[in-house]
């Protein structure tokens, strides 16, 4: 290869590098760019209604997420807090909303089948709620405080989810 040649090619190289590094820089900062944006909308949207069940839970003073508190639960009970804390499990109230059952309403006939109705108020499960109000007291009777932290999950919520056998 002549020397002219191998310096046409030198130079093609080099345009190509700096192009490269165009790209990447341009993509790099558009990601900024959208991952701005994101927090933004989140960020308004957070403020426009009022909280979610599990923006609640998260806000509670002393209550974990994350791996804080998913490390400490096994694969089956973290499952089943994530849905309880999203509201996106086997009750009534979500799974009409797709149409895999008839109704919204719990077999009990009082009302909605939701989160929390099943944790707290529903008759079908009177005995496994009176052991788990014994157990963790009247104070921590409310969805946040069952689903917040590990340690209230492991004495008590757990319990109540296995004795139920309704998630």
């Amino acid at each position: 290869m002549s020397k002219k040649s191998y310096s046409a090619y030198a130079h093609l190289y080099e345009a190509l590098d700096i192009a490269k590094h165009t790209v990447h820089t341009e993509k790099h900062s558009r990601i900024k760019e959208i991952k701005a944006a994101v927090q933004e909308q989140w960020m308004n949207f957070n403020s426009a209604g009022p909280p979610s069940r599990l923006k609640r839970i998260l806000q509670r003073n002393g209550n974990q997420h994350r791996p804080t508190l998913y490390n400490k639960l096994s694969r089956s009970t973290s499952a089943k807090i994530v849905q309880l804390r999203t509201g996106h499990c086997e009750l009534n109230s979500y799974l009409h909303r797709f149409g895999l059952v008839d109704s919204p309403l719990c077999e009990c006939g009082t009302g909605e089948e939701t989160v929390e109705h099943f944790l707290l108020e529903c008759p079908l499960y009177r005995e496994q709620r009176t052991e788990l109000r014994n157990k963790t007291g009247t104070m921590n009777m409310w969805v946040d405080a069952l689903l917040g932290t590990s340690e209230v999950i492991l004495k008590y919520t757990e319990g109540f989810l296995n004795e139920t056998k309704r998630i």
